[in-house]
């Protein structure tokens, strides 16, 4: 399995995609740009927005991408990498490249068509829990209304998929900033609005509060991935605060037990 996009995403791509990508690269950039050594897009380089992305570009930013999602809300960036990578993906895998043919479909050209396949499943899984936080962000980026909640229209009239994308319209697609806290003074709490929003679909919490009553502060329920409306987030009758394993009911070590046949099956 390569690491490259997939020869069906290069060939097929949904009616839904089929549209021309309009938003210019941001003003102010997401804080995550900045993580890693090196960062995911170095701020102190010279912009080059109107350059040509590439595969490897967009991959090394979808990647990060993913992974801040993942901080903040590990259930949503699990779907968005389950319908991201894998057979018949936008993506065959995030395997670095090995062999030259590899490296060389890395630098290969990124097409708009391409991008958006690649940044559609972020969009729709964000907006399937956190509508209003995906509204407020593309309001915030200042992202043109294009009739949808994706940042490219709906319309297949002004179809450009097959051109090709420019590192300022990469930036554009994911400059969501997942990690943010945009509430100011007495309201800044410290907590990403998007967990705000994805688990009581507005802002207000408190980082100290505890909604659920576990005894896990809003704060550490987002380090754990639990739930904060629920006092065990698995369902397996112990409490999150008490459950070594408040994700998973069976336990990280739980081994099936071997079907042990006595009778013929019916």
């Amino acid at each position: 399995m390569t690491g490259h996009l997939s020869a069906r995403t290069r060939l097929l791509l949904p009616a839904l995609l089929a549209a021309s990508i309009t938003t210019p690269a941001p003003a102010v950039a997401p804080t995550w740009w900045s993580n890693g050594t090196p960062p995911v897009i170095d701020p102190a380089a010279t912009p080059e927005n109107h350059g040509v992305a590439n595969i490897g570009q967009a991959k090394w930013v979808a990647k990060n991408a993913l992974e801040t999602l993942r901080s903040v809300v590990p259930d949503v960036a699990e779907q968005v990498e389950a319908d991201l990578v894998g057979s018949g993906k936008p993506l065959a895998s995030w395997d670095a490249p090995v062999t030259q043919a590899e490296k060389d479909a890395q630098r290969a050209p990124l097409l708009i068509g391409q991008l958006k396949a690649i940044a559609a499943p972020f969009y729709a899984r964000i907006h399937a829990v956190a509508p209003d936080w995906l509204a407020t962000e593309r309001d915030y980026y200042e992202m043109p209304s294009t009739g949808t909640f994706y940042p490219w229209t709906a319309t297949t009239a002004d179809d450009q998929n097959k051109a090709v994308a420019t590192i300022g319209q990469l930036k554009a697609v994911f400059s969501l900033d997942f990690t943010v806290d945009r509430e100011t003074g007495a309201d800044a709490d410290g907590l990403p609005d998007l967990w705000e929003y994805r688990w009581f679909q507005q802002l207000h919490a408190a980082g100290t509060g505890d909604n659920d009553g576990d005894g896990i502060s809003n704060a550490d329920e987002i380090t754990n991935g639990t739930d904060p409306n629920k006092a065990d987030s698995d369902g397996d009758g112990l409490p999150d605060d008490v459950d070594p394993h408040p994700l998973s009911p069976e336990g990280s070590d739980f081994t099936a037990p071997a079907l042990m046949v006595t009778s013929p099956l019916q």
